[in-house]
């Protein structure tokens, strides 16, 4: 930043009360919004234009009528003065206004007088030679100092238009809007391939008239998003881990950390590439599951686990059974599935701080996948019996208390599957919503009700992956032949609570794809789609000269895998 100033200025006018209006007695409130419409560095100075939208409410002079309102805009052009500044400076501008007061000159005319504080930034945009390092040179002495250095990858602005209609009362007709109050709420910037997206939401407050004199309010929120195109800065928060990978090396991504297991060792990497701390795990062939700031890992087919919170090790344990499959929910809860006793699987649940729950025997059945809700209510476990000539898939919901205290009367629900419909995964979702996804279809199971999402063996649709594992979506990937040896991509994202869906589309055949939390990777090879769930819209594309071997993702941070490197991206 160059220079910055803060200014008040003051803008006033005289407005005449129109024909349609009754004469005024008394003001009662009023209110305003800046606009800025233009702005310019100058030399020595800034320049603003814009206007204050004023809503005047006042009483008229006369004793049928009621509270009435004005509009009154106040245009304005000031020229602040500012040393040193010149031409091809970028100027940011944040309006407030301090004070606005009106006063009434005569029944048909008001004064309308405001003040505005103009919070004044000024960049430059000049190269700026640092030296970092100093090397082979003798008895030399420096003075240091920590200071950033940004780098500015462009500029630009548009204008953005939100548009709705807002719903009145039915019995009420509208003579007069009274007042409007707008303000921006929920606002975000993400930094998106060759764009910048910039969204919020317009709190938008309406009080009016109605023809029989009576006072009404409605209020609603706008979507608003707007694009900025960008060049160059698909790459930007990229940092580089030169690691030469090997088969046996594991990686995993939760909360904001990039994980290497790797010779009974765990490295913990930050976003920004950074090596944080090693923490020595018996563990080499492992299996693991993550959730916000909780990574739970054990030794595959093995009977040791950890759970890990943020940095720091919760609690470790050798269980009686052989680990085949580990879940751990928001706050960390772990439910584990084990093999290798005289049952054919054995569930145990723990808190977080690793106190066992209690434990589910299957004698009859495998444990396919388990699952716990958000609030540490239910676990859900999903079971196959192969006894039969068909594949029985069976989903049964266990209340916690209860299985603390009567374990015989612990299962709440029970979900058994048509025959031919073999139970892949299971997850808890938003409000306390199981997903099961089969090899044919997507389920919710929501207040012991089940009903299909979506259905996976369209014949007429080629089905190239589906999955659950984000917070409140599922999603499927449809490829479709658009030429000889070119094909489509679409991927449908399907909200579990309201079933609203959203369309992502790209040219180019998927190779793999990821999910966690509420991202989508898609990776074309050596390009990458990070899509976000909410919405269908592109976060970042990411383009490599390689082919990448694997992806670790989580909504804050992924890690594109190479042989030869580690590209950790800021998402």
């Amino acid at each position: 930043m160059f220079q910055q100033k803060k200014e008040i200025v003051f803008v006033n006018t005289d407005m005449i009360v129109p024909d349609s209006k009754p004469d005024v007695l008394n003001t009662i409130n009023i209110t305003g919004n800046v606009c800025i419409y233009k702005k310019e560095v100058m030399e020595e100075k800034v320049k603003i234009d814009g206007n204050v939208n004023t809503y005047i409410m006042y009483l008229p002079d006369s004793k049928d009528d009621n509270i009435r309102a004005l509009n009154c805009n106040i245009e304005f052009s000031e020229s602040i003065p500012m040393k040193m500044v010149k031409e091809g400076m970028i100027l940011c501008v944040k309006p407030c206004i301090k004070d606005i007061e009106c006063k009434v000159l005569n029944g048909r005319k008001i004064s309308v007088k405001a003040g505005i504080e103009f919070d004044i930034k000024v960049y430059s945009n000049d190269d700026v030679q640092v030296i970092s390092t100093v090397n082979n040179i003798d008895n030399f002495q420096s003075l240091e100092e920590n200071f950033n250095v940004n780098s500015l990858i462009g500029n630009g602005r548009t204008p953005v238009y939100a548009k709705d209609t807002l719903n009145v009362d039915p019995k009420d007709e509208i003579a007069e809007i009274l007042k409007v109050d707008v303000s921006l709420v929920d606002k975000d910037v993400k930094i998106s391939y060759n764009k910048v997206l910039a969204k919020a939401e317009a709190e938008v407050k309406v009080m009016y008239l109605t023809e029989d004199n009576r006072i009404g309010k409605v209020q609603a929120r706008i979507p608003v998003v707007g694009f900025i195109d960008l060049q160059n800065i698909s790459e930007n928060n990229t940092s580089i881990i030169e690691i030469q990978t090997k088969n046996n090396q594991h990686f995993y991504a939760y909360d904001k950390y990039i994980v290497l297991l790797e010779k009974n060792t765990l490295t913990r990497y930050n976003s920004s590439g950074k090596e944080e701390e090693k923490t020595k795990v018996e563990i080499s062939d492992p299996v693991f599951s993550s959730n916000g700031k909780f990574l739970v890992v054990a030794e595959k087919n093995k009977k040791r686990i950890y759970s890990i919170h943020d940095k720091d090790i919760l609690w470790q344990k050798d269980l009686d059974g052989d680990i085949s499959r580990i879940s751990v929910n928001a706050n960390g809860y772990v439910s584990v599935i084990l093999s290798g006793t005289t049952y054919k699987s054995v569930i145990v649940v723990f808190d977080k701080d690793g106190k066992e729950l209690f434990r589910t025997y299957l004698s009859n059945t495998i444990a396919v996948d388990t699952s716990i809700s958000d609030d540490n209510q239910y676990m859900s476990f999903a079971e196959i019996n192969t006894s039969g000539t068909l594949i029985q898939s069976t989903i049964k919901i266990v209340s916690i208390e209860k299985a603390k205290q009567k374990p015989n009367e612990a299962i709440v629900y029970t979900y058994t599957a048509d025959e031919d419909a073999i139970i892949i995964n299971i997850k808890y979702q938003n409000k306390n919503t199981l997903i099961a996804i089969y090899n044919d279809k997507i389920e919710a199971i929501r207040n012991n009700k089940v009903e299909v999402i979506k259905r996976l063996d369209n014949k007429q649709e080629k089905v190239t992956f589906s999955d659950i594992e984000l917070k409140s979506y599922v999603f499927r990937i449809l490829e479709k032949s658009s030429g000889l040896f070119n094909s489509d991509t679409t991927v449908e994202i399907t909200n579990t609570s309201n079933g609203k869906e959203s369309i992502y589309s790209l040219q180019g055949v998927a190779k793999s794809v990821y999910s966690n939390e509420d991202v989508i990777a898609i990776n074309l090879g050596s390009e990458i789609h990070f899509v976000g769930a909410s919405n269908g819209w592109l976060i970042k594309k990411y383009m490599s000269r390689q082919e990448a071997k694997d992806i670790v993702l989580t909504s804050k941070v992924a890690a594109i895998i190479y042989h030869d490197r580690v590209e950790i991206i800021n998402l």
